[in-house]
């Protein structure tokens, strides 16, 4: 019963089914890393402001709210560390628009418009309290330049891409649907970071080969893997050495599959 429910909201009411499955992951996330969240505020800020202490958004605001998944680490500024370099690189090049599907709370989205001012930047998100979370996070920074929407479509890709232009992707399996160049030729022109899932009844290395067979004739790939995180190095960060190994590892932790990728692909022909 509670699955035909579930397709029935899914098919004729999305924005129902997709407030409530919100809600639900929320709560979850409440019950999972409020704890640890609660114990680093209070003891690294204070009753100061929250800033990210390190990494490609140091200096960038943050609140002290329930997020899609644990925010401690991106406040210490060691959040997907492993794309440390990647996240430099996308901010140092000169794109003119900057894209991300799925952009959460807007850790990316909000950080990027953040450092880059004069960059447009457009967000998309199907979870509407991602969504009022980003706008609350873009306030926050003072942000303008960036535009919060809700379902990106091949359409809207193609609508969207420029000359010079960044796609970041992390859909939850959705990307074996979204970044398909034959349904989206406007994608073999631009740089595309994607965090890759199970789908299609794949396991994450079977999407990962279908993803990059699709774009290896037109771009230039590189793979990430999941690293651990090392306590003693996050604890060099100033503001978090009074801080034990045991709870810098829980505040750093992303709960994540040990068999996690992110493929970093560059187009060889950004102007064709």
């Amino acid at each position: 019963m509670k699955k035909l429910i579930r397709n029935a909201l899914l098919r004729h009411a999305p924005p129902v089914f997709y407030a409530i499955s919100s809600v639900r992951f929320f709560q979850r996330c409440k019950v999972l890393y409020a704890d640890i969240q609660n114990r680093l505020h209070r003891e690294v800020y204070g009753n100061g402001r929250i800033q990210v202490l390190s990494g490609p958004f140091k200096g960038m605001e943050y609140y002290n709210k329930i997020i899609w998944g644990p925010v401690t680490g991106k406040w210490i500024g060691c959040y997907e560390e492993e794309l440390s370099q990647v996240i430099h690189d996308i901010l140092a090049s000169d794109y003119d628009t900057l894209i991300d599907v799925g952009a959460a709370e807007g850790y990316y989205a909000v950080g990027f418009a953040w450092k880059l001012p004069a960059t447009r930047v457009i967000s998309y998100d199907i979870d509407p309290i991602a969504r009022r979370r980003q706008r609350q996070l873009a306030k926050l920074n003072g942000v303008e330049n960036l535009q919060v929407l809700t379902y990106c479509s091949h359409e809207e890709l193609a609508r969207r891409i420029t000359n010079r232009s960044f796609v970041m992707s992390d859909v939850e399996g959705f990307e074996l649907e979204l970044l398909d160049p034959e349904k989206c030729p406007a994608l073999t022109r631009c740089d595309i970071l994607v965090e890759i899932h199970r789908a299609g009844g794949m396991e994450v290395s079977g999407v990962e080969k279908v993803i990059a067979e699709r774009f290896s004739p037109t771009h230039e790939i590189a793979r990430f893997g999941v690293t651990p995180r090392d306590a003693s190095s996050i604890q060099c960060i100033p503001g978090l050495e009074k801080l034990s190994a045991e709870v810098l590892t829980k505040a750093a932790s992303e709960d994540r599959m040990p068999e996690q990728r992110w493929l970093w692909m560059k187009t060889r022909h950004p102007h064709s």
